[in-house]
Order: C-alpha cells, then structure tokens, then sequence
C-alpha cells in the first residue's frame, strides 16, 4: 500500500505511521511506502493506480475531484458525520454516505439523490445490514474512492476529530465496515480525513487501526 500524507497535516501522518507496526487481523503484516503531497492535490491523480492510502486534513473535495478525472464513471463510500455536500467533489448519484447525523438546513434536498445511510439506521437496522446495503450500492461504480472522515466515529472513541458529533460509529462498527469493504473488487483508494491534532493518542491509535484494517 501507498500512504499519501496530505499537506498541512503532516504531523498527524507521522503519528499514526508511528503507530502502525503490526499484523492485521487477518494475520497479514503492514509495509507500505510513504509519500507526501504538496499543495496542488492534482497530483494526487497519478497514484490512483498504486491502491494510495491519503491520510490528513479535509482536502475531501480535491481528492474526489481527482479521483473523478482519473475514473469518471467513478464513485466513493464517504463515511462522515457530516452532510456537507459542498466538499464531496462528487456528483451526487456518485456518492454513498454512511454515519451521518449533522446535516445543513440547505443540503436536506440534495441528500435525497444519493444513497444515504444515516447514523439511526445502524442502530435500527443493525451493522452488518447496513454495511450489506452499502457494499451492494457500491460494488457497480467504474472505480470506488473509500473515504473516512474520524468525525463519522463516536467523539468518546475518537476525541481527536476536527469536527465531532456525539452518537456516532462505534471504532468496531467501523472497523467492521472497512474489514467487509476493503473486499470489493473496484475499490482504487482510501484516505483518511478530519484529524485535528496528533497529540490524542487514542484517535492517533485508531486512526492506526483504520489503516491497517485497510490493507
């Protein structure tokens, strides 16, 4: 796997790097090269084919943008507790939102052209019901860009997030998802986004797991 440290987070990239020095558990051992984007987020385009893990700030928009110029027929899994379209970079039909709970007055219309699985469903419906309808709106895509913002994370897992929102994903329900996603045969990326500071161990742990996980 590529780790892709994204610009003005740089540190929170080398934490978790810094963490991540085990087998997953499917017993497999992480090696990854590293390296690390300037400021124009184009570049990012070149290394779809590398399976690149991005891991930073919020540059959400600018990696779908790329991800869609390389794949245009593509599409994302966006986990995020957050409904803020505007930074998706995505067309909506070619989006999949999990865990969502905070959602702008102005984004309520939009929400309804996309596939959308709000935080609640996972408590009425149960995880792996969920995470089964996800898969299947996703396994089509030309191309599928798995993006993670930590906020989608309950705060009392993971207090390090840029924007947190209480009642949210578990860190297992999460993992789980990604264990089960990771599966698809169109998946071409990941990244990581929302991390506030690299000085919250626990989200800088999980955060290293996240990874993992990926691999």
């Amino acid at each position: 796997m590529l780790l892709v440290k994204l610009p003005r987070s740089w540190d929170a990239a080398d934490a978790i790097i810094a963490q991540i020095g085990e087998v997953n558990e499917n017993g497999m051992l992480f090696a990854a090269n590293v390296q690390e984007l300037k400021q124009d987020l184009s570049a990012a385009k070149q290394l779809f084919g590398q399976m690149p893990f991005f891991i930073g700030g919020n540059e959400c928009a600018d990696l779908l943008k790329a991800f869609s110029e390389k794949f245009p027929h593509g599409g994302a899994i966006i986990f995020d507790a957050h409904a803020s379209l505007e930074k998706f970079g995505l067309r909506p039909e070619n989006i999949v939102l999990a865990g969502v709970r905070s959602i702008k007055k102005g984004d309520m219309d939009l929400i309804k052209s996309l596939k959308y699985f709000p935080m609640k469903e996972f408590a009425s419906e149960g995880t792996s019901e969920v995470c089964d309808a996800i898969m299947a709106a996703a396994k089509d895509f030309e191309a599928l860009f798995v993006v993670i913002n930590i906020c989608v994370v309950d705060p009392a897992f993971a207090p390090g997030g840029e924007q947190p929102v209480p009642a949210g994903m578990t860190s297992r329900e999460l993992i789980y998802c990604i264990q089960r996603i990771k599966r698809l045969k169109n998946v071409k990326a990941f990244a990581l986004l929302g991390l506030n500071s690299a000085k919250d161990q626990l989200t800088m742990k999980l955060a290293a797991k996240i990874v993992l996980e990926s691999y």
